[in-house]
Parts: structure tokens; C-alpha cells; sequence
């Protein structure tokens, strides 16, 4: 298993679970698929990774948001007010379902 390096050693699929729980109060399930990467600025400036996966959670609701402000589920046929880095992902994404 991959470990996570800015997460002290801790393996990437706990750190995955643990984020989404402290940030959506969501379970994850099971992990399906790695849907890429991309570098941003965080609020503080600071260069931060993204690492994306396709991921199953136990029951979509309720969400419950700790560290940001709005969500939305959203078909993949809208365009949804995401960043371009977002879009690439959720292209991938879409190309492994028709697969």
C-alpha cells in the first residue's frame, strides 16, 4: 500500500477515508478507481497536491461540510463551475465508466 507522505506514514486509503469523513462526515466504502493528480495554491498560498479517486461511500446524505462552504451532486452530462484542473478529472472519470 502506498503510504502518505504528508500524512505521516499514514497508508493512502486510511488518509483518503479520514479526510472525506472530517471533511463531508461521508463514509467511504470501498475505493474504485485513481483519477489523477494536479498542484494548487491553498488559501494561504502554500502549493498543495489534489489526488483524486473514484470512491463508493456507504450513504450519499447527509453531507455534512467541515472545511468548506458549498457542495453539489451534479450530473456528468452538466458542465459543472469547476476549475479546469476539476474538468480533466472529471473527464477521466467519465471515460472509465463507458469503458
Amino acid at each position: 500500500m502506498v503510504k502518505c507522505c504528508s500524512c505521516g506514514g499514514e497508508p493512502l486509503d486510511a488518509a483518503l477515508g479520514r479526510e472525506v469523513k472530517e471533511e463531508t462526515n461521508l463514509e467511504v466504502a470501498s475505493i474504485r478507481e485513481y483519477l489523477g493528480h494536479f498542484d494548487y495554491p491553498s488559501g494561504s498560498g502554500k502549493k498543495s497536491g489534489q489526488f483524486n479517486l473514484a470512491v463508493d461511500v456507504a450513504a450519499p446524505e447527509p453531507v455534512e461540510l467541515h472545511e468548506h462552504d458549498a457542495y453539489v451532486w451534479s450530473s456528468l452530462a452538466d458542465k459543472p463551475p469547476v476549475t479546469d484542473a476539476v474538468t480533466d478529472v472529471l473527464a477521466t472519470y467519465q471515460k472509465l465508466r463507458t469503458c
